[in-house]
């Protein structure tokens, strides 16, 4: 099974412009009602228009269900990254996962956990991050709704050199949105 991932965060200012690709492949094995995927990765992205980093390694996706409504998503990956104009930031990025998806008839809720870690070549840039969410979504006929909201919690391992602190921040996203899965043009 192989895939692709493609992001693109752009602006009216091209020099903020962020562009990510990933492509994996790897074997799926079926065990028991479960599934696992092996897979190796590969990373690209450029950052105003410049390449900007690269990375290769490995992440290994499991699907177990727990019920005929709910499953139990986990997920864990390695990669070593090379940063271009920075090799200070170079270093092994490791990243766990694990969802929990509940069905409620047309109502879907999942249940979220992450933990991210990156190991610098200089330490004061390595750091940890921890994060949780839910996602509530319904689907009908002619519309999906959903709403999301994650928190995630990041702290660096030493004080980094340009501003003498420790690295120490938390975010939370909200996102929402309603997809009209049946639009019919009128003339």
């Amino acid at each position: 099974v192989s895939g692709a991932n493609f992001r693109a965060d752009l602006y009216n200012k091209s020099r903020f412009d962020d562009i990510q690709l990933s492509l994996d492949s790897g074997p799926q094995f079926t065990i028991g009602k479960g599934t696992i995927r092996p897979a190796a990765l590969y990373e690209r992205r450029w950052f105003g228009k410049h390449a900007f980093s690269n990375g290769i390694g490995g992440d290994v996706d499991a699907t177990v269900p727990l019920t005929s409504r709910a499953q139990l998503a986990l997920s864990v990956n390695s990669v070593r990254q090379t940063i271009d104009l920075n090799s200070d930031e170079d270093g092994w990025r490791t990243a766990a996962g694990a969802d929990l998806l509940q069905q409620f008839g047309a109502t879907l809720a999942r249940f979220s956990l992450r933990y991210g870690r990156l190991d610098a070549t200089a330490r004061p840039e390595s750091l940890r991050q921890y994060g949780t969410g839910f996602l509530l979504a319904h689907q009908s006929r002619a519309v999906t709704v959903f709403g999301e909201l994650d928190y995630t919690r990041t702290h660096g391992i030493l004080p980094q050199f340009r501003v003498g602190k420790t690295r120490r921040d938390q975010r939370w996203d909200l996102t929402g949105a309603v997809i009209l899965n049946e639009a019919k043009l009128v003339g």
